[in-house]
């Protein structure tokens, strides 16, 4: 069913990660109920911390379809394997969900008083233990989504350098193909699976011959099983095979 998806949306143009433009979402409307708590206690403006806490349920609502695809391109353009960003993405999401979950029970009260017409000056006091640990509960998720944000750019483009440029026709098309395939795994030349095994240093480049017969049957440099998927030629035509190495060799192992 996800592949489905990811096809039509290929058809599209779009061949990236989806989950990367959906969190946006969560991500603004926490530094949002940071913001809004902030200048609500500053200048007293009893509204402000009603929007605040608009804010995180929305943020807290907007986190479940953010989840959602973000599982679906783990399962697509991951393959659901266990790398380290996963993992730490995974934590950081949850200990976020539930950060905002307290800090909006903590300030129910408040936002029913704002809901029912309490006047600014008839909410005291403003600096209450409840209005302070709320506000730095929106720090720590600014945080937090500043790690997430951290981690999926590192999982998205990679760390390492960014690629040389090519010109020829051949490693032109193999960069597309590449973009399409590979750079969710390799971005940059890297290896988001495994980063002690980056393109630079991958035996399987040392020939088309070698680099071809890879893709179509992947096996770990001990002969196991490999987590990457394999692509058969419908998915990527021997032709296309031998642009997408002669990309790869100009862009990652040529020095």
């Amino acid at each position: 069913m996800f592949h489905t998806i990811y096809q039509f949306v290929g058809r599209l143009g779009y061949h990236h990660p989806l989950h990367p433009m959906i969190t946006h979402i969560p991500v603004g409307l926490t530094i949002g109920a940071l913001v809004f708590a902030l200048v609500s206690i500053i200048f007293r403006r009893l509204q402000l911390k009603l929007t605040a806490w608009h804010c995180a349920v929305l943020a807290i609502v907007g986190v479940v379809p953010t989840a959602l695809v973000g599982f679906m391109d783990w399962q697509e353009k991951y393959h659901g394997v266990w790398s380290s960003q996963i993992k730490v993405k995974m934590v950081l999401a949850a200990v976020l969900f539930v950060l905002l979950l307290v800090a909006l029970l903590l300030q129910r009260k408040r936002v029913a008083g704002a809901t029912a017409g309490a006047s600014d000056a008839s909410v005291s006091p403003w600096r209450s233990w409840r209005s302070i640990a709320s506000v730095v509960l929106y720090g720590v998720c600014f945080l937090l989504v500043v790690g997430l944000g951290l981690e999926g750019g590192d999982l998205v483009y990679g760390s390492a350098p960014a690629s040389s440029s090519v010109s020829d026709a051949s490693s032109l098309a193999g960069q597309k193909i590449f973009a399409d395939n590979c750079a969710s795994c390799h971005a940059g030349g890297g290896n988001s699976i495994n980063q002690k095994y980056p393109l630079a240093r991958a035996p399987q480049a040392g020939s088309v011959e070698t680099f071809v017969a890879f893709i179509r049957d992947p096996k770990a440099r001990d002969g196991s099983e490999n987590q990457m998927p394999a692509f058969a030629t419908a998915d990527i035509s021997d032709s296309d095979a031998s642009s997408l190495y002669s990309y790869v060799v100009k862009a990652f192992v040529t020095p």
